[in-house]
Order: C-alpha cells, then structure tokens, then sequence
C-alpha cells in the first residue's frame, strides 16, 4: 500500500520562519553571555514526552500513525544576564514506537521500532525573578540527530534535522535545594524524513514528516 503525508505549505513556512528567528536569537544572547560576567548553573532534567508524527491521509484508521509515549533526559549549562538566561543543552529522547500501526497492517514483527534522539537545544529564558517561586518563558531552536533506529528504519530518517522549542517552568526553592519544574512543546522545523517502507506500506510526502512533542519535566540544579 503506498500513502501520501501531506501538510499545509503556509504552516511549514511559519515553522521555517520561526525556527530562523528562534535561532538568531538565541546565538545573538549566547555571544552577548559569553562576552561579559554571567552567574552560570548546571542542571539536569528528565520526564515524559507525548510524541506524535505528521499524520498520514489515506481516510484509512490503519494507516495513521500511532502516538506514543516516551521519555527524555537532559544535562544543560545556564548562563544567567539579569532576567533572561541562555541555556544550551544536550538531551537524548526516546519518542517511543511511532510506527505501531503501520507495523500491525503491514505485516512487520513490531520489534524495537522507537525513535531515539540526541537532541542540542539552546533555551532563551525570560525570568522573573521572585524570591522563592521564579516562572519563566523560554523559546529557542532545537538540533536533532538520530540514533539507536532499527534496522528497518534507520536509512529513513535523515542524519541532521531542525525543530524549535516553547515552554513554561518555574525554578521553586525547597530546604536549600533548586528544583525546576517544566513543560515544552517542540515541533519539526525540517523533515526528519521524506518517507519511509514498512512491510507492505510505502509512505512519501509532499514536504517532509514532523515530529513534535509535548514535554512534561523536573529539573534540579546542580
């Protein structure tokens, strides 16, 4: 069975856009951080992440991609500038078996199937700077390479791909210890693939397939 993923032009140009921004941005602090006295903090974070792919439109319940649940962990490096911070990171996401549906329909062993990530994002935060409870902001872009793919699947997915990241945390002071709880939504900026063959199915798209996800972390400052 041969399927077509498709996707509306003027949102991937939006995407495109944002994903531009989010980068100059971010690489415009970064330098401005590096270049004078900054108050640096270095944490880390793990959690749940909710997965979905580009979904595949055939009018077929079998042929759309499952979402899934995974997890995620990440050691990043915070550099503070008064109110807005610049935090790099380096992360690795398990987005869990996307393929599932297609796998049962296409005669395929479901086998080991997820889809593993070893993600750099660069955070722009915007902070409040409140005495016990400080929310913050934060949006940049994310840089993602595969890793760790089956077999089956692992020439599919292209080596570099491009997403941006939004989210909403708080840094809660307890009994001397630091903990940042957070959510993020990260969404493709570029196609982590342009398709793909399981079994039977044959997937192509007209601009690729995203890969987006909702985070849902704890984080602890070191």
């Amino acid at each position: 069975m041969h399927v077509v993923i498709l996707h509306h032009p003027n949102l991937t140009t939006m995407k495109q856009r944002l994903g531009r921004s989010l980068l100059l941005v971010a690489l415009g602090l970064g330098a401005l951080a590096m270049a004078r006295p900054a108050h640096a903090q270095l944490g880390l974070s793990a959690g749940l992440n909710f997965n979905e792919m580009g979904d595949i439109d055939t009018g077929s319940r079998q042929a759309t991609l499952d979402n899934a649940t995974g997890w995620h962990v990440e050691l990043w490096y915070r550099l503070g500038l008064g109110p807005i911070g610049v935090q790099p990171g380096i992360r690795y996401m398990d987005a869990g078996n996307l393929y599932e549906g297609l796998q049962e329909e296409g005669g395929v062993d479901p086998g080991d199937f997820d889809i593993r990530m070893v993600e750099v994002p660069v955070d722009v935060q915007f902070n409040l700077g409140l005495p016990l409870i400080s929310p913050f902001v934060s949006a940049g872009p994310v840089m993602r390479f595969p890793t760790g793919l089956d077999e089956a699947i692992k020439d599919d997915f292209k080596s570099f791909s491009m997403a941006g990241s939004l989210g909403l945390g708080a840094r809660v002071g307890l009994a001397g210890i630091k903990l940042i709880p957070e959510i993020k939504y990260t969404f493709s900026i570029s196609n982590v693939t342009d398709g793909f063959d399981i079994g039977s199915y044959s997937v192509t798209t007209d601009e690729g397939q995203s890969l987006n996800a909702v985070m849902l972390r704890l984080g602890i400052q070191l």
